[in-house]
């Protein structure tokens, strides 16, 4: 059994290599090379054919190259035919231009109708569009006519509608005065209603006001006994004292607690720095005082009475004054 089945192993193997060979040569002999040659370039013509369809300019280039393979068809088969020696010698070159020949002659028909069939068209669809654009101009025509009498039409609107522009720009000179005399009376109140709310707002420091007094506080200032007083009665002057002690204490200095002082006769204006009219207070610590509230825009002159204490400082908060009586800074 065993020597049966080695047999026909090698019987199924001889046919194969024999089928093999078979296949080999008939593929290697020119014939069959010729007709894959062929075969190969007519695939890839039909790939790019199917490609370019609806193109003229690739017909033509087919054209074009399908001359130049005819051409190359007979230059071969002439020469392989040139004398019976060359008859003999190149056969094969023979029969492989003539196959040349025979694609170059098909692929030139193919592509010859195909370009006039397509000629054809564009030119009836360039017929087709020069009757459109005529069409199109004859309306233009007409409209271009239609707007001729619209713009005659427009010109003598024009006119009255210059007419009418002129005496709106009459109109509109008269309402822009009256509009200039309601902005300047609205002007007028605006600032009439700031001094009036300048008037009643009441004195305070706010945060970078005492900041200031605090960075203006020169050395000599630490420590300095200061009283601090208001006229009684007044109850904003008295909230503005505090406000005024709060921030020379922050500074370092020791200011009292604002005392209500009741006088009589005309009443003082702004604040004031108070001391006594001997000598014995140093002029400049009341002058560096006095820069030191101005810091924060607290304009104080200095006055000197009899009746103080030869060493006392008294910050006096009288009255607000009204806008015009405001000092300006120097």
């Amino acid at each position: 059994m065993r020597l049966f089945l080695l047999s026909l192993i090698k019987r199924i193997t001889t046919n194969a290599i024999r089928a093999t060979n078979v296949i080999l040569n008939l593929l290697s002999s020119l014939p069959v090379r010729i007709f894959l040659y062929l075969a190969s370039l007519l695939i890839i013509w039909a790939w790019l054919s199917s490609s370019f369809w609806t193109l003229r300019y690739f017909w033509d280039w087919s054209g074009d190259v399908a001359t130049v393979l005819v051409i190359v068809g007979v230059i071969g088969e002439t020469f392989a035919e040139w004398t019976e020696e060359h008859a003999r010698k190149y056969r094969s070159l023979a029969k492989l231009s003539v196959a040349v020949l025979i694609v170059g002659l098909a692929i030139e028909l193919s592509a010859h109708r195909i370009a006039t069939d397509l000629t054809a068209e564009e030119t009836a669809d360039a017929d087709k569009q020069l009757g459109q654009t005529f069409k199109a101009a004859g309306s233009a025509i007409e409209r271009a006519s239609e707007a001729d009498e619209r713009a005659g039409l427009a010109d003598q609107n024009a006119g009255k509608a210059n007419e009418r522009a002129g005496k709106n720009e009459r109109e509109a000179a008269v309402l822009r005065k009256q509009a200039a005399r309601i902005v300047k009376r609205a002007e007028d109140e605006a600032t009439a209603r700031i001094a009036i709310e300048q008037r009643l707002e009441w004195r305070s420091l706010s945060m970078p006001q005492a900041e200031a007094i605090r960075k203006a506080r020169p050395q000599e200032l630490i420590w300095l006994n200061v009283g601090m007083e208001y006229i009684a009665g007044d109850l904003e002057g008295g909230l503005y004292a505090d406000a005024i002690r709060s921030a020379l204490n922050v500074a370092g200095l020791k200011a009292a607690d604002p005392v209500a002082n009741l006088l009589s006769g005309p009443l003082p204006v702004g604040v004031q720095i108070r001391t006594g009219d001997a000598f014995r207070v140093n002029e400049r610590v009341l002058r560096s005082l006095q820069r030191t509230l101005r810091a924060a825009e607290i304009y104080a002159p200095v006055l000197r009475y009899k009746d103080m204490g030869v060493l006392d400082i008294v910050i006096f908060v009288g009255l607000k004054p009204l806008p015009t009586d405001m000092p300006v800074a120097k």
